[in-house]
């Protein structure tokens, strides 16, 4: 006796047919045949459902036109969620009357309380012990629960429903596995077990050696996928993507959360020139033209340093200032402990008389600047302009700029512009 069944994205339908008299090679003939037709319809996915015919060993896959189709036992998703859930229930109970005193113990018994679950009868539930090992647990080939434990009564911890998840680019995920779903303990003040689906738990990106998700069973938390302050892409359609791809929305996502700071795990493909000293140099032991080119790329990647600290803008601006000391330290092995002064101080420009001391230090770098446009890689300007500018158009762009941020005068309308970008060479 044999089911088989086609389960697709475009419907989210199944239409399954019982031929008790069918083998499993006809079985699979009627399959191969009927999943080529769908194929150009743009199916997802494609489950073949067996009842007693599955081989001895099974791995639980079978080749077909060159695409996995995943064996297992007519389980829904939502059947699943509601089995799930009843085994958290179980879990939240045991929680509170005995308690879970190690991750190790409480992964346990999610294992068995999934296998003693009747609603999961029938299908394999595989222990996947190991941390290297992506989810813990494997369901019936195609579902899986990843284990999360928290414990600790302190303050700090008391309320804490986040973890760090599995790594960015799921190196080490169960082949078949297609949903993924949390549980997580948290042996607190008061004891508690939470589910929730893998990718609405993950919130968040960090890093120690490499970028990891981090999840988060606080309904508050907005998932990171799929909204544009986040990763503009669903956790599927990530998960499809190659791992460079993958790492370039990691990067965006990093920069739009963290626009001040230098992130070293993501900023080493941004064309930056390597420092060619050994040792970090203090600005103020540097030459005067030195100190003018490192001045001439500030202003052209931060024109914000061009406005006023005043009227609430102080933060603003301080910001900026970071930003520049940052970028001098990682581009040129420069340190300054005090940027402001760098830029602004009365020992760096003349008095105009004016008391437009932007004005004077945007004269006094005017011989670098043709200079440092040429210099700055594509990939810098993307990092720091939010996208790449045509070499020739790079003064234009800057201009528009630094006339929104400058206060008191009109940087597009001083100086001779048209001269520096004659000069204007690539590197």
């Amino acid at each position: 006796m044999g089911t088989f069944s086609f389960t697709t994205r475009l419907t989210g339908e199944s239409q399954c047919e019982r031929r008790p008299d069918y083998s499993l090679s006809q079985t699979i003939s009627d399959l191969s045949r009927n999943y080529e037709n769908l194929s150009g319809r743009l199916v997802m996915q494609c489950r073949l459902c067996l009842l007693g015919m599955l081989p001895e060993k099974s791995h639980g896959y079978l080749l077909l036109s060159q695409r996995y189709v995943c064996l297992s036992m007519p389980i829904t998703v939502s059947q699943f969620e509601a089995a799930l859930e009843e085994t958290r229930k179980v879990l939240a109970t045991e929680a509170l009357e005995s308690g879970f005193n190690s991750a190790d113990q409480f992964e346990l018994a999610v294992v068995a309380a999934l296998r003693a679950n009747n609603a999961l009868t029938g299908l394999e539930i595989v222990h996947q012990e190991g941390s290297q090992n992506f989810p813990d647990i494997v369901i019936g080939g195609c579902f899986g629960v990843e284990v999360k434990y928290k414990k600790g009564k302190g303050a700090a911890n008391s309320g804490v429903w986040r973890e760090i998840g599995n790594s960015v680019f799921e190196g080490s995920r169960q082949d078949g596995v297609k949903d993924i779903f949390v549980m997580f303990c948290r042996m607190g003040a008061t004891p508690e077990v939470r589910a929730r689906r893998y990718e609405d738990a993950v919130y968040h990106v960090r890093t120690s050696h490499s970028p990891r998700f981090a999840l988060s069973m606080e309904p508050q938390d907005e998932p990171l996928f799929g909204r544009e302050s986040g990763i503009n892409h669903s956790y599927e359609a990530f998960r499809a993507l190659p791992d460079k791809t993958k790492m370039d929305l990691i990067k965006k996502y990093a920069r739009s959360k963290h626009p001040n700071d230098w992130l070293w795990w993501v900023d080493d493909e941004t064309g930056l020139q390597q420092p060619s000293e050994l040792v970090i140099r203090n600005y103020t032991g540097l030459t005067g033209s030195e100190k003018r080119r490192l001045i001439a790329e500030a202003i052209l990647l931060v024109p914000g340093c061009l406005g006023e600290g005043q009227g609430g803008k102080g933060k603003q601006k301080t910001a900026h200032y970071l930003r520049i000391g940052s970028y001098w330290l990682r581009a040129h092995s420069v340190y300054s402990g005090n940027i402001r002064d760098a830029l602004t101080a009365g020992s760096v420009v003349d008095p105009c008389g004016d008391g437009i001391r932007m004005r004077c230090l945007v004269r006094h770098t005017l011989p670098f600047m043709a200079e440092s446009v040429s210099n700055l890689s594509p990939q810098i300007i993307e990092e720091f302009w939010g996208g790449d500018v045509e070499l020739g158009k790079r003064i234009d762009h800057w201009l528009t700029l630094a006339d929104q941020c400058a206060v008191g005068w009109t940087p597009s309308t001083e100086f001779e512009w048209s001269e520096i970008k004659r000069q204007i060479r690539p590197a």
